[in-house]
């Protein structure tokens, strides 16, 4: 069985603890990371690249996703003008449709009058036939009188 030694014995060796020894010829800045290391540090550096890209493509999408957004902005107020635009043609040729109709009513009206005037006219003008009666009143001298008294009742 082994007892435990209080550490003011120097002399015993424990052997659990390794020693190390400096490696001849070689001072302590010589020594370098091995090669496990080395890819690690390569891949951190790739790493850290791609990572320098991903954050350069964001930084340029976010700039095409802000000019999309003015552009869209853009374009719906460009709408927004032309739809108005539109109502107010559509308004003007409504408008203009009524007014239209206006007219031509009171065209219709008019011609309606002129024909009336103008059936009137023929009348008026066309050489009636005397009458018995009209002749004699005539030929006493009051014919005139009574005729005109009589186209001016119809």
């Amino acid at each position: 069985m082994y007892t435990l030694h209080p550490p003011s014995v120097s002399d015993k060796s424990f052997p659990s603890t390794p020693r190390i020894r400096p490696l001849a010829g070689k001072g302590p800045h010589s020594v370098g990371p091995g090669r496990l290391e080395r890819a690690y540090q390569a891949q951190v550096a790739r790493l850290s690249r791609e990572l320098q890209s991903i954050q350069q493509a964001q930084v340029g999408s976010e700039k095409k996703l802000e000019m999309a957004r003015l552009v869209e902005r853009g374009t719906l107020r460009y709408v927004d003008r032309m739809e108005e635009q539109v109502q107010h043609r559509e308004e003007k040729s409504r408008r203009a449709l009524v007014l239209v109709g206006t007219l031509q009513h009171d065209n219709q009206m008019l011609q309606a009058r002129i024909l009336k005037l103008e059936s009137r006219l023929q009348r008026l003008a066309a050489p009636q036939a005397v009458s018995f009666t009209q002749r004699l009143w005539s030929r006493l001298g009051i014919g005139r009188q009574h005729l005109d008294a009589a186209r001016q009742s119809s």
